[in-house]
């Protein structure tokens, strides 16, 4: 019988694609965490590990000591892998487990259960809600992409292809503050990544043009299920509404290929959060923290 190692994890590599995404890709797994372009592109600053184990995926994050599974694991799975984390001086806790495994008979008794703060939480969106913004939720959508048709009545769009993706850098560089926080240098290195393997990666997306001017530009890849990510997603701030306009494109360019759209967090960013918000999320994803009650 075959244990749980430590030593078997491994970084997230390219080639890994494979293995994971079909996985991944019919799991019950929705959280942003799972998408595969942002397992290899925030794989360096986050420290990203994973092995396969019992038919379940697991994956640790080194920079916050975090496990995730994708799966269907058993409560000994959980104990067991744990109790290796704590054995290598790690914390053993899990994060983005979802309320059905919480539920398991015997979880509180190894673990506490907390819900993830509210930073954490992941906004969802209804793909065909958002591609016509009917109704009094949308208002403020609304507003907003009228300002934008007004300011630039000839804008167009382009799928992301490779020979536009220098201009995306370009536009990403200038889109960080002149102080960036740890978290924006991350995200910067984590975009990068992902755009210097953009085809391979599987990564699609879309382009907003007023004339030759790159307004902004999202990422988006398959989730799990009916859901696609959108793990990058940058505008000119001195152009109002590009953000709108981007987003209403975008659900443009998936309606018909999925029912959701994953938005991610607002990492308790006030702006962010009400951006978020004025967006007309149809839910908020709420997962859980299991911290195991024996430090051992």
């Amino acid at each position: 019988m075959s244990t749980f190692s430590y030593a078997d994890f491994r970084a997230v590599e390219l080639s890994d694609r494979a293995i994971l995404e079909p996985v991944l890709s019919v799991s019950d797994e929705r959280s942003c965490e799972f998408c595969f372009v942002n397992l290899y592109a925030w794989g360096p600053s986050c420290g990203t590990h994973w092995q396969e184990y019992n038919g379940k995926l697991w994956f640790h994050l080194k920079r916050s000591d975090e496990l995730l599974v994708a799966g269907e694991p058993t409560l000994q799975d959980l104990q067991e892998v744990s109790a290796e984390l704590r054995r290598q001086g790690f914390t053993g806790r899990f994060g983005q487990i979802r309320e059905n495994l919480v539920a398991m008979p015997g979880v509180h008794a190894s673990f506490e259960v907390r819900t993830m703060e509210e930073a954490r939480w992941e906004y969802i969106y209804d793909v065909e809600e958002l591609a016509h913004m009917q109704g009094v939720k949308f208002s403020t959508l609304r507003h907003h992409v009228a300002q934008f048709r007004r300011e630039f009545p000839h804008y167009r769009t382009r799928p992301l292809e490779p020979a536009l993706l220098p201009a995306c850098r370009e536009l990403a560089r200038q889109w960080r503050p002149a102080e960036p926080n740890p978290e924006m240098l991350s995200e910067g290195e984590a975009l990068e990544r992902c755009l210097e393997a953009f085809t391979p990666l599987g990564a699609e997306g879309l382009a907003l043009f007023s004339g030759d001017a790159l307004l902004g530009f999202s990422v988006v890849a398959p989730l799990a299920g009916e859901m696609f990510d959108e793990p990058f997603e940058k505008a000119r701030h001195d152009c109002r509404g590009a953000a709108q306009m981007l987003l209403l494109e975008t659900a443009k360019y998936l309606s018909g290929r999925c029912r959701l759209l994953n938005r991610e967090q607002d990492l308790g960013l006030p702006g962010l959060r009400r951006a978020k918000h004025a967006c007309g999320p149809q839910t908020l994803l709420q997962n859980h923290w299991l911290i195991p009650l024996d430090k051992t």
